[in-house]
């Protein structure tokens, strides 16, 4: 029969360790040592316990951890992108920033929450400025070629330009004949600069009309932000055909006088003395009213007003704006009147004589002026580009027969 004990003798026993503590009682050896065995396992399992609670704990107060130090990061990163800085600044901001919890958090998590690709963070940390140049292939581009190519890409003076753009500058200045997606490659490997390319929504267009040098105009409006809040207003006048710009005026109202200073000055500014024959524009208060219809009468326009079905109509302006925009001006920056005409007047400079990629790399002022012929441009393009490939195998076999 299974005898009880009080439980202040097993407490005594599994305390001291001694089973013959109590021989008046006559405790079984088996009985006591089975005591100290199991006491022994109970701590252990409890010791075990309290270890998982507090990892578990830990574990906790770290998560927490690191969510408040997401949220802090987040906020500094918000605080950048609300000053609305250029690109290359706040990049600049973006990575001090990333740099400072760096300690904290890992650099792919800090890239996931700025939005930035980690590859292109280690780019952007370690540029590459001794670039090691070599002809692995034979129609790889020489070294030569190469660093022409990238120290094209890198000209400030040259920052306005796409990257067709800046091949067709290479071909008009004789410095460079390869194709397109060989530039594409290279400056994106070793000079990223343009933004990646955004598909936007196909509209109804409008069927444009046949043009050609002086046969259609546009007209059209945009602002940027005075210095005392209010917006000053751009009026532009450009050729369809060449996209050549032809007018502009800078103002604080928009007013019919604005627009008749606006033709005044491109009618008397084209040198062939052709007047279009027709004037496509919106239906702003600014053009559509009697002074203004006669002003196009006289001088043989007719004018086209591009209704809000007719998105394409005066689609051509409206690029132009954006390109200007993009390439040739802050348009976050508030400018005076004297600043804003002396940063346009500039940036239409260089829009007129930049090889245009619609005509192989005749600017739009030799296009409107028929100074050249971009068929024999196309045909030259082609031809130099062969003639560059032919070369750069003959270099690399003369490489190759040396070594």
């Amino acid at each position: 029969m299974y005898k009880k004990y009080d439980q202040s003798i097993k407490e005594l026993i599994i305390k001291t360790g001694n089973i013959n503590a109590f021989p008046e009682l006559n405790i079984p050896r088996t009985t006591a040592l089975y005591w100290i065995q199991k006491s022994k396992k109970t701590i252990k399992s409890e010791e075990s316990l309290n270890r998982k609670y507090q990892k578990e704990i830990l574990n906790l107060k770290s998560e927490n951890n690191i969510k408040y130090i997401e949220i802090c990061f987040l906020k500094e990163i918000l605080k950048v992108t609300k000053k609305r800085l250029t690109k290359s600044i706040e990049t600049t901001e973006i990575l001090n920033i990333i740099k400072s919890y760096k300690g904290h958090l890992s650099i792919s998590k800090l890239c996931t929450l700025s939005n930035i690709q980690e590859s292109q963070y280690y780019r952007l940390i370690n540029p590459k400025n001794n670039i090691l140049l070599s002809q692995t292939r034979p129609n790889q581009l020489t070294a030569n070629e190469q660093f022409n190519l990238i120290k094209l890409a890198k000209d400030p003076s040259l920052n306005h330009l796409s990257i067709k753009q800046l091949q067709l500058y290479a071909f008009r200045k004789n410095i460079l004949h390869c194709h397109y997606d060989t530039w594409r490659k290279y400056i994106k490997h070793y000079y990223p600069r343009q933004k990646p390319h955004i598909k936007q929504k196909k509209n109804n267009k409008t069927k444009e009309l046949p043009v050609k040098e002086n046969h259609t105009w546009h007209i059209d409006i945009t602002y940027f932000k005075g210095i005392n809040g209010k917006p000053l207003y751009l009026q532009v006048i450009i050729d369809s055909y060449s996209r050549a710009v032809i007018s502009w005026n800078i103002t604080q109202k928009r007013s019919k006088e604005v627009t008749l200073q606006t033709l005044t000055k491109a009618f008397l500014k084209n040198k062939n003395g052709l007047k279009p024959k027709f004037l496509i524009m919106d239906a702003g208060k600014e053009n559509v009213n009697f002074k203004v219809k006669e002003k196009l009468i006289q001088n043989n326009t007719t004018r086209i007003i591009a209704t809000k079905k007719q998105n394409g109509r005066n689609a051509k302006i409206e690029a132009f704006f954006n390109v200007l925009k993009s390439r040739y001006i802050n348009k976050y920056k508030h400018y005076s009147v004297s600043n804003l005409e002396n940063e346009i007047s500039h940036a239409l400079y260089l829009y007129n004589n930049s090889p245009s990629s619609h005509f192989y790399g005749a600017t739009p002022l030799e296009v409107m002026a028929k100074n050249i012929n971009f068929i024999y441009l196309k045909e030259e393009l082609s031809n130099k580009q062969k003639y560059a490939r032919i070369q750069r195998i003959k270099i690399y076999n003369k490489e190759v027969i040396h070594s």
